[in-house]
């Protein structure tokens, strides 16, 4: 591990050297160049360790410490180590909220810095507040929330679908919770956003206010079957489509665009109806060219069907098609 070390350090200078030059043809002592060992480093909320990280550079550097943590030594000249601690992150005698900061390593020019971050733990829920799901759409991504009182609707493999009151706002949930249909759930999370912008919040905590089984009432579907390639929305509206099932897919006649089944449970049983046409009815998920995205609630059996799709563009037949004209 030493000889690792020596030989990452004398890389690590040989670029400098290489990509800057010598620091005696330029009046300040200032490194040109400034690295760290990491750039990231993770704290307890109180009693937390010191770490160690190494600093490599060609001349003196100074640093950017917030006022809660503690670097030592703060200033230094070429490859040195340095030591980093926190204080303790407490406000009335109990964990505050956990915290996060950027230490900066600086030398010469603002290309000459490295910067660090330190994330330190805390209580994430302290001082939460409680959002509707109407609140999450404009909500900033990674902010913490109570979301109070929802209504199950869907349940995936991997978390389920909350309406609220009004059946206006859907959001899909991701975390491990056994849930069923017509629950009413109480969620503590983060609010994040698929690739397509739609909420979805990254739970950490589920409460059952009470079970409901299946007794839920859907808003009225929209039929997408016909205009499969075009339908776009900005929220998840409740949809349906007909075509064939292929393993998760679903093809539809004449369209580009197939519909994929999001995260789908076990207890769908999909291998059985391989081959089959159906009917689902779901939660749109966003779209991911050519395919659309569905969080399953219900799926109706039509039996095996008479034809199949495939989905290929056959360009790699264009020699013999055009050989043969």
């Amino acid at each position: 591990m030493r000889l690792l070390k020596y030989t990452y350090t004398v890389l690590i200078l040989l670029t400098i050297l290489f990509s800057f030059g010598s620091c005696g043809d330029d009046e300040t002592t200032f490194s040109k160049a400034v690295l760290t060992s990491t750039a990231s480093l993770n704290f307890e909320g109180s009693g937390g360790a010191e770490q160690i990280i190494t600093v490599y550079a060609d001349a003196e550097w100074l640093t950017e410490v917030p006022e809660w943590i503690t670097i030592s030594p703060a200033s230094g000249t070429g490859v040195m180590d340095v030591t980093i601690s926190v204080s303790d992150n407490i406000r009335d005698g109990e964990l505050d909220n956990p915290r996060k900061a950027t230490v900066i390593f600086k030398g010469v020019t603002l290309a000459s810095r490295a910067e660090v971050v330190i994330i330190q733990g805390g209580d994430k829920f302290r001082d939460v507040k409680d959002y509707s799901l109407e609140d999450l759409v404009g909500l900033a991504d990674e902010s913490v929330v109570s979301v109070p009182d929802v209504t199950v609707m869907a349940v995936t493999s991997a978390g389920f679908v909350v309406t609220d009151a009004q059946n206006a706002n859907n959001v899909y949930v991701l975390g491990e919770s056994t849930v069923e249909i017509g629950d009413k759930v109480s969620i503590l999370g983060d609010k994040v956003s698929n690739s397509q912008s739609l909420p979805l919040i990254n739970a950490d905590q589920i409460d059952v206010l009470s079970s409901g089984g299946a007794d839920v009432t859907y808003p009225t579907v929209i039929d997408i079957t016909d205009k499969l390639d075009t339908y776009k929305s900005t929220a998840r509206e409740f949809i349906t489509v007909n075509g064939v099932l292929k393993g998760s897919s679903i093809g539809v006649k004449g369209a580009n665009y197939s519909v994929s089944i999001t995260d789908a449970p076990e207890s769908l049983k999909l291998a059985e109806m391989n081959g089959h046409r159906i009917t689902v009815k779901g939660y749109f998920d966003g779209v991911a060219a050519p395919v659309l995205k569905l969080l399953v609630t219900d799926i109706q059996d039509e039996g095996l069907a008479k034809t199949f799709y495939f989905f290929e563009d056959f360009e790699w037949l264009d020699p013999w098609s055009v050989a043969g004209d």
